[in-house]
């Protein structure tokens, strides 16, 4: 006989599931008819048939593959180094969710894939994706180790990555002021992102954005890191140059306003700040040498849109921003046609920054100037050599007289 509760016993004993059909013994908790009906229960709640779930979800329903407990696996949506994340149905809430899941399984990327999650679920802001849970996938084979997974909301659009997308520039600095702020409720919880870049930026189909992925979030109110070996991690072209530089320690709030204005500059200027042959040769760049003004690559870009981009992409950080949210009012100061705050470096900052960013360059000029002033120096006060006439006595060109003895 069929158990009562549809074949979710743990007895030896062969039986017949009365809602798949299926002969099983031990644990039944995979029931295709079990989850086919918390489908079914969940759309009659509502007055509803399961025909109106979303057809691509329910094209899933009898696939025991797809089941994460009440998620349905519908499309894999995303694949990075570290794991995919997938488009996937929450039968008990019939709303779309995404859920990443970590392929690898060395110790180091599953504590960093669990900091990810706790770190960013402690966020609360309307341009912060949330998390909804945290779990693990027992393992499917003996000595293989569970693999976790994050359910976390669901963005049903692009990257700032894209490259077909249309903004005026006023809606671009808007938005990035919105990011700004997002970032900065970030920092107030005590959370550095730092790998802020166009690709972790997405926005949904009405263009609201999303700041996401937090894996190499760090937490400002430990010491701990993951990275603490001092290997360089994020993306060359948009990390300022302490983490360029592995100086873990001096990574703070400012770190990511750089990374923040780095972004703004790819958005607008269609390019990378940094570019190079290869990783180390972008690390090098962006360690010696500042980023060309992104009018370079587009004069359309506003003076002041440029100065707050490159005082926010400062190689030193006493001269960037001091929060995310000082970044997010300048901005705004300039969409309400007000003055910014921010200002170009005067001719005697430019100097000093080139000692900064090319010291070795630097020295061999300011030697040079040395040298130069030097020798001017000498032959405007050296004493003019005594000039003799045949018949005369020697005039001295710095002596009154002619120099014939007669004043």
């Amino acid at each position: 006989m069929a158990d009562s509760r549809g074949g979710t016993g743990s007895d030896a004993t062969g039986r017949r599931c009365a809602r798949c059909g299926e002969t099983f013994t031990g644990s039944h908790d995979d029931c295709t008819g079990l989850f086919k009906e918390l489908l079914t229960s969940k759309a009659l709640e509502g007055g509803s048939s399961v025909d109106e779930m979303p057809p691509e979800a329910s094209a899933h329903a009898d696939d025991p593959t797809r089941r994460l407990n009440q998620h349905l696996l519908v499309e894999e949506i995303g694949k990075g180094g570290m794991g995919k994340v997938w488009k996937a149905w929450d039968t008990k809430l019939t709303r779309w969710v995404a859920i990443k899941f970590l392929n690898e399984e060395n110790l180091e990327d599953i504590r960093r894939f669990e900091r990810e999650a706790k770190l960013a679920a402690r966020l609360r802001h309307p341009n912060i994706a949330a998390i909804h849970e945290v779990g693990e996938v027992p393992p499917s084979r003996p000595g293989q180790s569970a693999a976790p997974f994050i359910v976390m909301e669901y963005i049903d659009g692009p990257t700032l990555a894209a490259k077909d997308l249309e903004k005026g520039l006023r809606e671009w600095v808007d938005l990035f002021a919105k990011v700004a702020e997002a970032v900065h409720a970030a920092h107030q919880a005590g959370v550095v992102h730092r790998d802020l870049k166009p690709q972790n930026i997405m926005l949904n189909r009405s263009g609201w954005p999303y700041v996401m992925d937090f894996g190499l979030a760090k937490s400002l109110r430990t010491d701990s890191t993951l990275s603490a070996s001092g290997v360089v991690m994020g993306t060359p072209a948009f990390m300022p140059p302490e983490q360029a530089g592995a100086r873990l320690d001096q990574v703070d709030e400012r770190s990511d306003v750089y990374s923040l204005g780095a972004t703004l500059y790819a958005v607008l200027a269609k390019v990378a700040p940094y570019s190079g042959a290869s990783n180390m040769d972008i690390l090098t760049r962006v360690l010696f040498s500042p980023p060309e003004p992104p009018r370079k690559h587009d004069p359309q870009i506003p003076l002041e849109v440029e100065t707050i981009i490159l005082k926010a992409m400062s190689h030193a950080k006493e001269d960037r921003y001091a929060t995310a949210e000082a970044l997010a009012a300048d901005l705004r100061r300039w969409l309400a046609n007000k003055e910014i705050v921010a200002r170009r470096p005067g001719p005697l900052k430019l100097i000093l920054r080139q000692f900064r960013h090319r010291p070795a360059f630097a020295s061999f000029v300011l030697v040079g100037v040395l040298a130069a002033a030097v020798g001017g120096g000498w032959a405007l006060f050296r004493r003019p050599p005594e000039i003799v006439r045949p018949d005369r006595q020697p005039v001295d060109p710095l002596a009154g007289g002619r120099g014939d003895g007669v004043d």
